[in-house]
């Protein structure tokens, strides 16, 4: 029955999707100036699952995050544009706020300004997979109800993850935990009349399954609505009676963060957890997930560490039909984005001779998601190129200086400064060229508004001849 379903809503939403190709195509991008980010724009839409959509995101009139502290913003991916917080607004106010339909008027027009830059940023390196406006692009509009609610409401966690912080895990502060203003029955309570609405469930941690609150609201879903799915990101290391008794009574699908299949790796990584008792828990978790009709999934993050371990990981999820998912790494000193430019190329041969063959629609979908890992890797290496590029110094002189700087002050009659400064420069010099290049009224207005001293200093560490 499960299958047939899925087949129906399969063909549904191929419908749709050729519906919406044929509406709407000539409707996106069309007012990006960038051709970069204009085509990529359109690549995006072709991934999406209902085709092309003029909207870039429906996530603000569709979901809604609760973050730690009592922030309630769109999504997880845009902790900056606050809609309210709780408990000074309560959760009816914030969403029948007017800062909701403000951030989806903007994105509306494919303008991602009010905290977006992660969307942004994952469609101009080509990673399409890792949008997070791509994942309630099939949930069902409302009105301001939201069909999907993010929970990430406490850090309670037994690991000391290498990635990771204080401010997602307690065990890197000493077992301070997260989780005021949520631990209330207020909070729940002000839950009820939206959950019979809700379509989805997220609840990120910490390790959501150590939470004292988390099970207070799956014990209000699996009441008020059963059908609602609850999925839960977990790091795959708890499991025991309680927590199974209640997973089994649920309509829950369960993700597992791993990040390599390596003994000592993961053991190094994951700061003393061990990969064979997280793969026993996984079967587990897998029947769960089996069992209410969803595939299991797998979240990675692909560091420098464990850059090489990521087609295993994916051949692994392949022959166990399990979804992956691919996280962007931004603490310092693990991103590949830090990576040399050689390092760069290596790893995406590597990639592109190492991509597991698929046999089936969740291995063809784990396909996707790790080209869209290797379009990153080859983003990072251009990115590489370009630094090079402007960090590259070339030979000038102090006549081409002041030629420069009186074109861009040609621009600005009004704007003095003293001649005199350019004897302080010396006749030839190198420079990289992302400060000549980058040079602008702005900046050249704070140079001349520096000190004697700022400016001899900013002269001696940019104009000299090493």
């Amino acid at each position: 029955m499960l299958k047939q379903k899925h087949t129906y809503g399969t063909i549904a939403r191929n419908l749709l999707r050729w519906k919406n190709n044929l509406r709407n195509k000539s409707l996106v991008g069309q007012d990006i100036d960038d051709e970069k980010f204009r085509n990529n724009l359109m690549e995006y839409n072709i991934q999406r699952q209902l085709g092309y959509d003029p909207t870039v995101c429906h996530v603000p009139m569709r979901s809604l995050y609760f973050g730690f502290g009592g922030i309630v913003t769109a999504c997880c991916f845009n902790r900056h544009y606050e809609l309210g917080r709780f408990p000074e607004n309560t959760i009816e106010e914030i969403i029948n706020g007017e800062k909701r339909k403000l951030l989806q008027q903007h994105l509306d027009k494919t303008d991602f300004s009010l905290g977006c830059k992660f969307c942004k940023d994952m469609i101009y390196s080509g990673d399409y997979m890792s949008v997070g406006a791509r994942f309630t692009d099939i949930f069902p509009p409302q009105g301001a109800m939201p069909s999907e609610m993010v929970f990430e409401l406490d850090n309670t966690c037994n690991l000391r993850c290498k990635m990771c912080n204080a401010k997602f895990s307690s065990a890197h502060d000493e077992g301070r935990r997260t989780v005021a203003p949520y631990d209330n029955e207020d909070f729940i309570n002000q839950l009820k009349p939206f959950v019979p609405h809700l379509v989805e469930t997220k609840f990120l941690g910490g390790e959501p399954f150590l939470s004292d609150i988390y099970p207070k609201i799956w014990e209000l879903i699996i009441e008020l609505n059963p059908k609602c799915k609850i999925r839960v990101q977990s790091n795959g290391t708890i499991l025991n009676d309680k927590l199974k008794d209640i997973l089994k009574r649920g309509n829950f699908q369960i993700g597992l963060s791993i990040d390599t299949l390596n003994p000592e790796r993961y053991a190094t990584i994951r700061n003393g957890a061990k990969i064979e008792k997280t793969l026993v828990n996984l079967e587990f978790f897998n029947q769960i997930s089996r069992k209410n009709g969803e595939n299991m999934s797998i979240s990675v993050c692909p560091m420098k560490e464990n850059r090489f371990d990521i087609p295993e990981l994916v051949k692994f999820c392949n022959d166990n039909d399990i979804f992956i998912y691919f996280n962007d790494v931004s603490t310092e000193g693990y991103t590949l984005g830090e990576l040399s430019e050689q390092e760069l190329d290596e790893l995406a041969t590597f990639y592109k001779g190492s991509a597991p063959k698929a046999n089936n629609s969740i291995s063809r979908y784990n396909g996707k998601v790790f080209s869209n890992l290797i379009r990153k890797v080859e983003y990072l290496k251009e990115c590489a190129v370009r630094k090079r590029y402007k960090d590259e110094k070339i030979p000038y002189t102090r006549i081409e200086l002041e030629r420069k700087i009186a074109e861009i002050m040609s621009e600005n009659p009004n704007f003095r400064y003293d001649n005199a400064i350019f004897l302080r420069i010396p006749e030839k010099f190198n420079v990289k060229r992302r400060i000549i290049d980058g040079m602008n009224i702005q900046q050249l207005t704070s140079f001349f508004e520096m000190s004697a001293e700022e400016q001899n200093k900013f002269i001696n560490d940019n104009f000299s001849n090493k």
